[in-house]
């Protein structure tokens, strides 16, 4: 297809009405693939809204092709159904293709009157259309918003004005999704069937202690909030999968009983002080953005958690005593994408130490972005020569770094940045590669870093 003769475009532009147009299949590819990442948002919870401009083309059917002008492909999946409300404006009449949304297509049994078609015929001109699309729209609109609130399922409330009205028109039992800017936990209605409760940048303070009564709850973000302090009883939510409270200044800490919410799988906040106690009975957890090692939360906790993957940020490395614990996380077993080790102190932070338990912290091999700060040895591990799917490598503060490892032969370093480095006297061939390597140095690498990190005597 993406081969067709230019020469014969201008036939099928003229007299099909499919027509196959120039890049029509680099077009494909994007719209498809847009499809799919935006599907991969939504399901994993990246994304609340996803929108793909692409039109009527991206549709299809289990047995073909479809929704070239009528939109025939989504009225049939959701024909019987009372949960989507289809409105399709397109061009009918005299076999044209695919010949299905006739204005007596209303849907069948539930989802009888919950397919809406306007059939336009050929000459109708900008100004028309619009004028009837306005007026088509806000009538299905003011029609369903009465008749079919009690078939809604999923509500985002974004005034602080029409919360009451928007919940006493629905029937708060069936709904399974609520995003919303007030407080909706303290009212009347009782939310049997919520799965997801977003309240980010809500006004809310705390949390009712009957929030245990949503059993079936899998997602709760109370992020960019004032919360002081998330209730006990949270812990009875034995269903929660994801849990969010980032950039909640004013939470202090969480329940003691985390442990309990044995179906966790991603829990996201930005604050080390906020570890969950016994993280490490958090079995199923594939999202941990931080741990902070101390007296209540040894580094081997994290050699529990053998599904962890994504991002994480480990602080107070200065606390790992040797080698032998820090390998006790078992970080080389776990693809991670991003790892960032973290030292804060001199105290504990010797040249020994710190590099005995750099060592113990080999990450996996296919790691992408690696972060060192504060690290206290004088020489790097070895380890980091057999990163090869590395793209982003960042030194910050090694302020007792003697020699940089060697870091030319990388094959896919893209970013390389460099500060705090003040006993760096010298960089010479060792940095850029090995005896034992050949071929270019740093083959992917956009940009060098400065300089001015080190205290260079010979360069």
């Amino acid at each position: 297809m993406w081969n067709y003769r230019s020469s014969n475009l201008k036939g099928d532009l003229e007299e099909s009405d499919c027509p196959v147009f120039e890049n029509l299949f680099e077009f494909c590819q994007i719209y498809a693939g847009g499809t799919i990442d935006a599907a991969h948002r939504l399901n994993n919870q990246l994304c609340d809204i996803a929108i793909n401009w692409a039109g009527g083309l991206h549709h299809a059917k289990k047995c073909g092709a479809s929704d070239v002008h009528h939109g025939d492909g989504v009225e049939e999946a959701f024909y019987f159904t009372d949960r989507v409300m289809t409105v399709s404006f397109h061009k009918y009449g005299d076999m044209f293709f695919p010949g299905t949304g006739d204005v007596k297509e209303l849907g069948e049994r539930e989802g009888k009157l919950y397919a809406i078609n306007v059939p336009l015929k050929d000459g109708i001109d900008d100004t028309s259309f619009t004028r009837l699309f306005k007026t088509g729209m806000q009538n299905v609109l003011e029609g369903s918003a009465v008749d079919g609130a009690s078939h809604i399922r999923h509500l985002n409330l974004v005034s602080r004005g029409d919360d009451k009205a928007a919940l006493t028109a629905v029937d708060a039992k069936k709904l399974r999704t609520v995003f919303s800017m007030v407080d909706v936990l303290n009212g009347p209605w009782k939310f049997k069937s919520l799965r997801t409760l977003k309240l980010r940048w809500s006004d809310i303070t705390e949390l009712p202690d009957s929030i245990c009564k949503l059993r079936h709850l899998r997602y709760l973000d109370v992020s960019d909030t004032a919360i002081r302090a998330l209730p006990e009883s949270i812990t009875k939510l034995y269903h929660l999968e994801t849990l969010r409270f980032t950039d909640c200044e004013s939470l202090e800490k969480l329940p003691q009983k985390v442990r309990n919410l044995v179906s966790l799988r991603h829990l996201h906040f930005d604050d080390p002080k906020l570890v969950p106690a016994e993280v490490r009975l958090l079995t199923r957890l594939q999202t941990l953005p931080i741990f902070s090692v101390g007296p209540d939360h040894m580094v081997e906790e994290l050699g529990c958690l053998k599904e962890l993957r994504g991002a994480l940020k480990i602080c107070k490395l200065e606390q790992v005593r040797d080698r032998e614990e820090a390998e006790k996380a078992e970080l080389s077993g776990k693809r991670m994408n991003k790892l960032v080790f973290e030292w804060s102190s001199d105290e504990g932070n010797s040249s020994v130490n710190s590099e005995d338990v750099l060592e113990g912290l080999q990450p996996h091999p296919d790691i992408r972005s690696l972060t060192i700060e504060g690290y206290g040895g004088e020489n790097f591990s070895s380890w980091i020569l057999q990163l090869n799917n590395l793209t982003v490598l960042r030194l910050k503060g090694c302020s007792k770094l003697r020699q940089l490892p060697t870091l030319g032969c990388l094959p896919r370093l893209k970013i390389l940045e460099m500060s705090g480095m003040p006993n760096v006297k010298c960089i010479g061939n060792e940095f850029y590669s090995s005896r034992d390597s050949a071929g270019v140095l740093f083959p992917a690498l956009k940009e060098l870093p400065t300089l001015e990190c080190c205290s260079m005597l010979d360069r």
